[in-house]
């Protein structure tokens, strides 16, 4: 006999794995940072003390390396997925089950608000507020949720997706991103019985997954349930010409091997929608689950939204719009003077299209002149792309040397840094700028 409330509960697969192109790294510092990698990785939650983190499952990489051919370093994952393209209001559209999409934001290891739905005239969409409180249990303060409030929604103009918050702490930084999660099924496995999710925050992934997938069901009419797929790890470049990932299915055959695949997979389930559907209710329902539990939420922020990681969870948080971006930067406190010789060189006049900083000169035999390394010579370039955006070189100064020294309090300029944390300033300075561009 079923327990109380059986009936209603879909069969909810217990989210294993993780699909990763990234990972936590220490920087000289001590401190740590997400670093990208250009490969995948499949890894598992576990905890390390109190910390829940994931860690590579060795032998499953072992089983995806062999299944791809390779040694090390896989690039694609054969997968499979659960559900079909649905049409809504007369548009494709890729199911929860395969690929959840929504803007969120973290706070102190926790979501602190988030929206999946807009409307598509206004675009302005109906957020939960999540709330949370201090509370004393067995003598020992915790935190704990109390509840939602909802809230209007306009990624367009809110200022924690815009980075035109009053928060000076991460002054520019859009800190609400979209918080992407697809669910694949790994054939290559050795067991049978879980899911595997594949978590991005960037633009360029989900469009790369949603449109391929779209594309396939051009030829089969929908179809995706089941088809033998590999879960692709491409690269494309941002606007100022930086290097990003790009996920993306592809079926590995041409549209007739395609068109074959489909004849036995319909013959199998034909007259099995209902079990599809339920199929489908239990990977949404993992995706909840996972989304709701607290050491996944931990680690999401540390990795995906690394700035907030953190901070107290009830630290008051200002939501006026503020004024940055193109203006400069009025504020004359040491939180945002500008040292280093190499924080950008050259000037530039707003009203111009001349000023450009100029490429450092290595120089020999000049006493204290600073000789720039490779990375600052990165950091300038992205500085130069920013520039070319239409932002005020003494901002662009500004953001370098914050985030320069928020990476790595003990450094004097951009000459200082290692490769990581020069990596971790050239990205946070590109999330800086894309939250302010006027064109988003």
């Amino acid at each position: 006999m079923p327990l109380p409330g059986e009936n209603d509960r879909p069969p909810v697969p217990p989210m294993k794995y993780r699909l990763s192109i990234g990972e936590m790294a220490t920087t000289s510092s001590g401190k740590t940072a997400p670093r990208k990698m250009d490969y995948f990785q499949i890894r598992r939650l576990t905890r390390q003390g109190d910390k829940p983190t994931y860690v590579v499952d060795q032998p499953l990489q072992k089983a995806l390396c062999a299944a791809v051919g390779v040694t090390e370093k896989p690039t694609i994952v054969p997968v499979t997925l659960v559900g079909n393209i649905e049409m809504v209001n007369g548009k494709p559209v890729i199911p929860e089950s395969i690929l959840f999409a929504e803007m969120a934001r973290y706070w102190g290891g926790r979501r602190e608000c988030c929206c999946k739905y807009w409307d598509p005239e206004t675009g302005v969409g109906t957020a939960k507020k999540r709330n949370y409180a201090k509370e004393t249990r067995s003598g020992r303060e915790v935190t704990v949720f109390t509840g939602e409030d909802e809230i209007a929604c306009d990624p367009a103009t809110c200022p924690y997706a815009t980075g035109r918050h009053n928060i000076s702490k991460y002054s520019g930084i859009a800190l609400c991103k979209p918080h992407v999660i697809a669910s694949v099924c790994l054939p290559f496995a050795p067991s049978v019985g879980s899911a595997a999710k594949v978590k991005t925050t960037g633009w360029a992934s989900y469009y790369g997954m949603r449109d391929s997938l779209l594309t396939i069901g051009l030829q089969t009419g929908g179809w995706l349930h089941d088809i033998p797929l590999f879960l692709v790890l491409d690269w494309g470049r941002s606007a100022d010409g930086q290097a990003i990932p790009v996920l993306r299915f592809e079926y590995q055959g041409n549209v007739d091997a395609l068109r074959d695949t489909m004849i036995p997979l319909l013959a199998r389930w034909q007259g099995q929608d209902s079990v599809i559907k339920q199929l489908q209710a239990g990977q949404v329902a993992s995706t909840m689950d996972l989304i709701e539990d607290q050491d996944d939420q931990r680690v999401t922020n540390e990795e995906f939204f690394p700035e907030t990681a953190h901070d107290a969870v009830d630290a008051k948080v200002e939501n006026r719009v503020g004024h940055i971006g193109k203006q400069a930067a009025s504020s004359t406190t040491d939180a945002d003077t500008v040292d280093g010789e190499f924080e950008l060189v050259g000037t530039h006049d707003e009203n111009t299209d001349s000023g450009a900083p100029e490429a450092p000169q290595a120089t020999e035999g000049d006493e204290g002149t600073i000789t720039p390394s490779m990375n600052a010579a990165r950091v300038i370039a992205k500085q130069k792309a920013i520039l070319e955006k239409g932002f005020a070189a003494e901002t662009i100064k500004a953001a370098t040397a914050k985030f320069r020294r928020d990476i790595a309090p003990d450094s004097t300029s951009i000459n200082d840094l290692n490769e990581d944390e020069t990596q971790v300033l050239i990205e946070t300075l590109e999330i800086w700028s894309s939250g302010q561009s006027e064109e988003l």
